[in-house]
């Protein structure tokens, strides 16, 4: 055989299959094969009137030559990306559920961490403390824990990533966007609660505060 020509990679096997596999085009006289898959470009919108012109067309080259699945491109393509896209669901639920949870426990050791201080901060707001000054020293420490937890979870991921690469489709598992997405909102709930149970602290009473101690 007589190479013409070169093609770029194409996902031959649909586009939810990894690739490029080695493949080549041979004539049809050199290699037929049992079945032919036919691309038609047309204006028809309709798909049962698109399968009666093509049959109308062949039947009119060959009456014995069958016409069968016929499907319009946005068909073949949800078709070959069905598996992956609910993987993908799935994997976006159960991530979506994770994060939530997440959410809610860095809200709630935040919150938590802050209110064992009350003692401390009815001490500083007795001694003449401005309360946005507080609030500010208590988001400060607060973060400091926070980023700590967040450098070592995103380590954690990024190191686990990797095995979900095969799962993935035209994504990187390293996404940067991803991570930054989640350390940003992680950050701001963890900015949330403690800006929150800092303010709640600062309006008890000094007097009633030390009390409870």
């Amino acid at each position: 055989m007589e190479v013409i020509g070169v093609a770029a990679d194409v996902k031959f096997a649909g586009l939810g299959v990894a690739g490029p596999f080695s493949e080549m085009y041979v004539p049809f006289r050199q290699r037929p094969a049992l079945t032919m898959y036919v691309a038609a470009r047309t204006s028809v919108v309709d798909p049962g009137g698109l399968a009666t012109a093509l049959r109308k067309e062949v039947s009119a080259i060959d009456p014995e030559q069958p016409v069968a699945d016929v499907l319009t491109m946005d068909e073949v393509i949800a078709s070959s990306v069905s598996e992956p896209r609910l993987r993908t669901i799935l994997m976006s639920s159960f991530a979506a559920l994770a994060l939530f949870l997440a959410m809610i426990g860095v809200f709630g050791v935040v919150a938590w961490s802050v209110s064992q201080r009350t003692a401390e901060i009815g001490i500083r707001m007795a001694l003449g403390a401005r309360g946005g000054n507080v609030i500010q020293m208590i988001v400060r420490q607060s973060f400091t824990n926070i980023g700590i937890g967040l450098l070592i979870g995103a380590a954690g991921a990024l190191a686990l990533s990797r095995v979900l690469s095969g799962l993935l489709f035209e994504i990187s598992p390293e996404d940067p966007r991803t991570f930054a997405a989640v350390l940003i909102l992680l950050s701001l709930v963890a900015l949330a609660a403690s800006a929150l149970a800092a303010r709640r602290a600062i309006q008890i009473d000094p007097v009633i505060a030390l009390r409870g101690e």
